[in-house]
């Protein structure tokens, strides 16, 4: 029993010290490298993300996510799996996949695009599952993330 104790007073502050550096990550960086038409409906884009993880390592799977323009889903997405190192503060590509939303107009957001319209209108809804690379994770849901508070980072 003494064994288990101590085992326990050695850990938990460990764990504890973790937990507050997963509470600083943050994304200090977004930037749209390119953007590829897949047809008349779809596209591919390259993201590049910083990402400053004082933490260990962590992976996020099942990234997913929508872009509203005025409240009316345009775009639908998905991105491949990406490995963050830990302790680190690095940039990331990602490769992000996604197909104009049933209902919207595809002439609507070249309209936009082409357009001096502010980023103001332009909402993101993203989840994903983050998880400690081995295993335990939780699923993240974001809403209503403006673009323009990305864009200046």
């Amino acid at each position: 029993m003494r064994k288990v104790l101590l085992i326990l007073a050695v850990l938990l502050p460990l764990a504890m010290s973790c937990t507050n550096k997963v509470k600083d990550i943050s994304v200090t960086s977004v930037e749209l490298l390119s953007v590829s038409p897949r047809g008349l409906s779809e596209l591919n884009a390259l993201v590049r993300v910083g990402i400053h993880n004082p933490a260990p390592s962590f992976e996020l799977t099942e990234v997913q996510g929508t872009v509203k323009i005025k409240g009316q889903e345009a775009l639908v997405m998905d991105a491949d799996q990406l490995i963050v190192s830990g302790r680190t503060d690095k940039m990331y590509n990602v490769p992000v996949h996604g197909s104009i939303s049933p209902g919207f107009n595809p002439f609507q957001l070249l309209n936009f695009l082409n357009s001096s319209t502010s980023l103001e209108d332009v909402t993101l809804d993203v989840s994903a599952r983050v998880a400690i690379r081995g295993g335990i994770g939780k699923k993240l849901e974001y809403k209503d993330i403006k673009v323009s508070n990305l864009i200046r980072k």
